[in-house]
C-alpha cells in the first residue's frame, strides 16, 4: 500500500505546552493524530512572513516532539516581504487578489517549493493566509478553521 505523503502547512510552530496559544496546541494535536494513521507519512512546513523568526524554546520543544512522531520538519518557506498596499481607490475599483490576501505575489514561488518535497496532499489548519497561498499548488488540500 503506497503511503500518502502529507504535508501540514502554517505560519505558526506546533506546540504541546500548555503555555502557548491554543492554536499552536490545536496544530500539534492535529499533527499528532495525522502521524498516528498508518499509511501516512506527514512533514510540517513552516511558513514565515519574515525571515527571522526563530523558534522559542516551546516551540522547539514542539519541533522536537514532532520529529519523536514520525513527522518530518521541514526547513522554514520565508515568504518574501508582500508589496505595497495599492491607493483606496484602485483596491475599490480595480481590485485584485493581493489586495485581499497579502503576499499572493508570491504564489508561484510557494507552489514550486510545495511541489518539490512531492507530497499529495496539503493541509492547512487555522491560517487563511496559508491558505490563499496555496490554493493553486496542484494537490488535493484541506484546511481546517475552528
Amino acid at each position: 500500500m503506497k503511503n500518502l505523503r502529507l504535508l501540514v502547512v502554517n505560519p505558526l510552530w506546533p506546540c504541546e505546552s500548555h503555555t502557548t496559544l491554543s492554536a499552536n496546541i490545536i496544530i500539534f494535536e492535529l499533527i499528532r493524530e495525522l502521524a498516528k494513521q498508518e499509511g501516512v507519512s506527514v512533514s510540517f512546513l513552516k511558513m514565515n512572513k519574515i525571515d527571522d523568526q526563530i523558534p522559542s524554546q516551546e516551540q522547539e520543544d514542539g519541533i522536537r516532539a514532532m520529529k519523536s512522531l514520525g513527522v518530518e520538519v521541514l526547513p522554514p518557506l520565508n515568504v518574501p516581504e508582500f508589496s505595497k498596499r495599492r491607493a483606496k481607490w484602485l483596491r475599490t475599483l480595480f481590485p485584485t487578489l493581493n489586495d485581499f490576501y497579502p503576499g499572493a505575489e508570491h504564489r508561484e514561488q510557494i507552489t514550486d517549493t510545495i511541489m518539490s518535497y512531492g507530497v499529495d496532499a496539503l493541509f492547512i489548519p487555522l491560517s487563511e493566509w496559508a491558505t490563499a497561498l496555496c490554493y493553486d499548488v496542484p494537490v488535493i488540500k484541506f484546511a481546517y478553521y475552528s
